[in-house]
């Protein structure tokens, strides 16, 4: 007869939530007190404009099996400007609302 060996959680899984806050209090302090980090990792940092249209959501609520799926325009826009580009970009605003299906 052989015995296997059950195994809990390990010890970074069972600590996991410490080890969340620890990371997010040292990136704080390391913002806050060593500039210099966070300047040096933001220059390999580059614009990323998110582009999609409405049908995509519409298709990923689909997929999520999610219905009465709405998507109203607030007929409003949020400018934003580029720093590797040197240009700016209007974003429209808009709520995407859907609820989950039931099986």
């Amino acid at each position: 007869m052989s015995r296997e060996k059950t195994q809990g959680i390990g010890f970074f899984e069972k600590y996991l939530t410490i080890w969340v806050l620890l990371c997010m209090a040292a990136g704080i302090l390391i913002g806050k007190f060593l500039p210099g980090i966070p300047a040096f990792l933001g220059r390999f940092e580059y614009d990323v404009w998110l582009d999609f249209d409405r049908s995509d959501i519409k298709e990923w609520f689909t997929k999520a099996n999610l219905s009465n799926i709405k998507i109203e325009d607030l007929n409003e826009q949020c400018c934003c400007d580029s720093c590797e580009s040197c240009s700016s970009a209007a974003i429209n605003i808009f709520i995407a609302s859907a609820e989950k299906s039931s099986i």
